[in-house]
């Protein structure tokens, strides 16, 4: 009878040391909750003064927040908050979505080719009968499968007949599917790409690549089947186009990865309101804020130009522009006219030294220390837009 109190007591005192060793919380291996986030794809600025942004809402789960209102959303140009004028589901609206799926066929997704096919016809299935989609697959070379069709049996054909390659060219890829988008005419465009984000063979530049992905305003979004792959670079390329990365740990998550992201793009707001800069051929950052009920604010950013030219890239038209906007070009030019006149000044003592009958105020002696101002100017002028 004693032996059983005393196993009772030790049993009560374990549970009470294991209460406050662990404080009531969670177990460790339990992922904390994703926070929400607004996904920017797209700003139109074909109709200015008059914008139309088309932009997802994920909450925790990765799932898209439907029903949103107006009193929950805040878009701003320059701080400025900008009056909407509408807020409508995108698929509610008529306007069809043109997608192009790029898959990588290279020699490392041969154990996820059947899946891969599986994936894509998926995806295939959650699009509207308006939608059209075209189908790309890469190795060491890009071949179109199937261009833009609303015809579904022509895209599952492609998907269902990918084989397997050498090498991967993701860059040439990207810059061959944003190529074809010229052909259809939709605010609502889309890139998905499954790879593992090594690019080992393409002949495109990835900066150059990017920058035509952004001018055109396309959004990417990338599903890595290879987390030992370059993630980082698929991550980028996404951030960058305001479309979202995805990891799957094994090719059994490919379908609901796909069937995902079809829910994401079919769920796709857009907010159009009038802009307070107006068309005024200049540089401008407009933010787009979700408020949520909880509190909770999350935003997306996107810098875009204010002209109507056709397929203006934000790079060249205001780069310079906006190095002006950010600091003073005269602190460069400044620094490379002193360091011009040092080394004229050092070129001169060194003549001085080696002939005695070499005058400093000489025309040719004035000649050179103004040569070399010039060329430190420049070089400055250079450093600045570089930088």
């Amino acid at each position: 009878m004693k032996k059983a109190g005393l196993s009772f007591f030790s049993l009560i005192l374990s549970a009470v040391l294991v209460v406050m060793l662990h404080g009531g919380q969670e177990p460790a291996g339990r992922p904390a909750p994703a926070p929400k986030s607004v996904d920017l794809q797209r700003v139109d600025i074909r109709s200015l003064p008059e914008i139309r942004v088309y932009f997802t809402v994920t909450d925790e789960g990765g799932e898209s927040v439907t029903g949103l209102t107006e009193e929950e959303l805040e878009i701003t140009i320059d701080d400025v908050v900008q009056p909407l004028s509408s807020l409508t589901s995108a698929f509610e609206g008529g306007t069809f979505l043109a997608v192009a799926l790029l898959f990588d066929r290279s020699g490392s997704m041969k154990s996820a080719i059947e899946r891969t096919r599986e994936a894509g016809t998926a995806f295939l299935q959650r699009m509207s009968a308006d939608d059209r989609i075209a189908v790309f697959t890469f190795d060491h070379e890009v071949r179109m499968d199937s261009g833009f069709t609303a015809d579904r049996s022509v895209s599952r054909l492609a998907i269902e007949a990918i084989a397997l390659g050498g090498d991967t060219a993701l860059y040439d890829a990207l810059h061959d599917a944003v190529e074809v988008f010229l052909s259809v005419q939709t605010p609502r465009q889309a890139i998905v790409v499954l790879s593992d984000g090594k690019d080992t063979k393409s002949r495109m530049e990835r900066e150059a690549v990017l920058a035509k992905v952004n001018g055109a305003g396309i959004p990417v979004f990338a599903v890595n089947l290879d987390t030992a792959g370059d993630a980082n670079n698929l991550r980028d390329v996404c951030a960058q186009t305001g479309g979202r990365y995805f990891e799957a740990a094994s090719p059994a998550e490919l379908l609901s990865l796909y069937r995902t992201i079809a829910d994401q793009l079919n769920n796709q707001y857009v907010a159009a309101f009038t802009s307070s800069s107006g068309l005024d051929e200049r540089f401008h950052g407009l933010k787009i804020t979700f408020k949520d009920p909880s509190g909770e604010s999350v935003s997306a950013a996107r810098d875009y130009v204010a002209t109507k030219g056709p397929g203006v890239p934000l790079e060249t038209v205001s780069g310079f522009e906006r190095k002006l906007e950010q600091q003073s070009l005269i602190p460069y030019v400044g620094f490379g006219l002193l360091f011009g006149l040092m080394i004229g000044m050092v070129l001169l003592l060194l003549m001085r030294l080696i002939r005695s009958d070499v005058r400093i105020l000489s025309p040719a002696g004035i000649g050179l220390l103004l040569m070399c101002l010039l060329l430190g100017g420049i070089v400055g002028a250079i450093l600045f837009y570089g930088v």
